[in-house]
């Protein structure tokens, strides 16, 4: 990747960032559906879409404002964390074989490196589930198959 492909990329990220923080921000709010994506077949429970309802009733200038920050930096939290991992200033949590500083080179063909880290990314989700185990602050997720 060359100097002006990153920071292409890393401009992009904040875009990103602004722009699903705006929608998730307006969507709690009462702005708009507000769909799950993540956890992948994810849907709000009846008693958390009771709760979100009650959120949207709230008539507060400042909560948009208020949700949008957390969103955003709710979501930069997890690309500076990712950029540690790649960029080798941490490694991940229980992981034992030697981590290393990594890089990203263009592909001479589309998979030619592997898959790609966006449908990777769902489908090891079930992966972490199993590693994870059970949080109590978690007691309410539903995809605990």
């Amino acid at each position: 990747m060359n100097d002006m492909q990153r920071q292409a990329l890393l401009i992009e990220a904040h875009t990103l960032i602004e722009e699903q923080a705006e929608r998730t921000a307006a969507g709690l709010c009462g702005q708009g559906g507000l769909d799950l994506d993540y956890p992948p077949g994810g849907e709000w429970t009846d008693g958390e879409s009771a709760a979100l309802e009650r959120l949207s009733e709230i008539d507060d200038p400042h909560l948009e404002s208020a949700l949008r920050k957390a969103a955003s930096d709710a979501a930069a939290a997890v690309l500076v964390r990712l950029f540690d991992l790649i960029d080798g200033a941490q490694s991940p949590a229980g992981y034992r074989g030697e981590w290393g500083v990594f890089s990203f080179t263009e592909a001479q063909e589309a998979h030619a490196a592997g898959g790609q880290l966006h449908d990777e990314f769902f489908e090891t989700y079930r992966e972490w589930r199993r590693h994870r185990g059970r949080s109590p602050s978690r007691s309410g997720d539903r995809d605990d198959e």
